[in-house]
């Protein structure tokens, strides 16, 4: 999936994905403030739900409302990944200057 220009953002699925993604985190939020309930399995689901619906809003910001309701298995599939045109932010170490 490359970076297409000409293509407008659907800004519609993209609100969608970060609303699912905020609401998935608050949820986890009030989860680990409860001693019963906070345990690794927990932490490790919530933020899978939460990345899948951020990487989600990156990977169909370019795609139609009616090609994201008929999405494919496939298409699932591939927009559930971490998108590889994002970067991700580093600190530079001395030693690499």
């Amino acid at each position: 999936m490359g970076l297409n220009l000409t293509t407008r953002v659907n800004w519609k699925l993209v609100a969608g994905n970060i609303t699912e993604a905020r609401e998935q985190l608050e949820q986890l939020e009030i989860e680990l403030k409860q001693p019963r309930v906070r345990d690794e399995a927990t932490l490790r689901i919530g933020l899978e739900h939460a990345l899948h619906h951020l990487y989600f809003a990156w990977n169909v910001r370019k795609i139609s409302t009616r090609e994201y309701r008929s999405m494919s298995d496939s298409n699932f599939n591939r927009w559930s990944k971490v998108p590889k045109d994002l970067e991700v932010y580093l600190l530079r170490s001395e030693k690499d200057e």
